[in-house]
């Protein structure tokens, strides 16, 4: 299979590594500058060098080969959405309605991308118990980060691809992701802290996503930005990305 990678071209591979970083065609076409089609013939020709019928298992050959960039153990962080603001009703009307909206932008393919939808501000009454709702819904997005946190803290990365969501999982084969999250987890040393910075709703499709930020020091790096992207399945929030910086 090294073999085939190398006969990849730097553009079929630069599209493969976008795919690993959530785009999907429209996003990818954005994002270097192409046209759809363009794209679509990269992929469809990575496909055939590699010997496989999906996009999806080429990008996952790709990352065997090459391993994600040192700050990449999941998943592309994304969105443009505020800061945390549980006072706003528009915010709040978004995330307690977004199993109901249809997103105007991006259909998910190795995640998504970004469709963020505007809507009316809401009226003030029952805002306030619209308010602890969206609280709440943070409290236990940031409480299922830091636990997921804590697994690799403790060099637990087995337990937590298992608890990690469905498409990391797929995206992932369980021996790369616990090789390369040790990896760049080690050098960090020991968690002397960890606060949040915000917790924001992402409104993307199918359901939106949460990202949870945290500021954090360790015995080997001082100051690092863990920031977590995850996704609700089964009533649970878990995690699809990771990005530290």
């Amino acid at each position: 299979m090294g073999a085939d990678i190398e006969r990849l071209t730097e553009k079929e591979r630069e599209t493969l590594r976008l795919m690993l970083r959530c785009h999907d065609a429209k996003s990818m076409a954005r994002e270097l500058d192409l046209s759809v089609h363009t794209v679509n013939d990269r992929l469809k020709e990575a496909r055939r060098k590699l010997g496989v019928t999906s996009s999806r298992e080429a990008a996952r050959l790709l990352l065997e080969h090459e391993g994600p960039p040192p700050e990449l153990l999941g998943a592309k962080t994304f969105g443009d959405a505020p800061g945390n603001a549980s006072s706003d009703p528009a915010r709040m009307k978004r995330r307690l309605s977004r199993r109901t909206i249809i997103a105007g932008a991006i259909a998910m393919s190795i995640i998504f991308a970004i469709g963020l939808i505007l809507t009316s501000q809401m009226p003030d009454d029952g805002a306030a118990s619209q308010a602890a709702t969206v609280e709440a819904e943070d409290a236990r997005a940031e409480d299922a980060a830091r636990r997921w946190l804590e697994l690799g803290d403790a060099g637990s990365w087995d337990a937590a691809y298992q608890s990690a969501a469905t498409f990391l999982r797929e995206a992932n084969t369980q021996d790369n992701f616990v090789r390369v999250s040790s990896q760049v987890r080690a050098p960090l040393g020991e968690n002397l802290s960890r606060e949040l910075v915000s917790v924001r709703f992402l409104n993307a499709p199918p359901e939106g996503f949460m990202e949870v930020t945290f500021r954090s020091q360790f015995s080997a790096k001082p100051d690092v930005m863990e920031v977590l992207t995850l996704q609700e399945e089964a009533g649970e929030w878990r995690v699809v990305g990771i990005l530290l910086d």
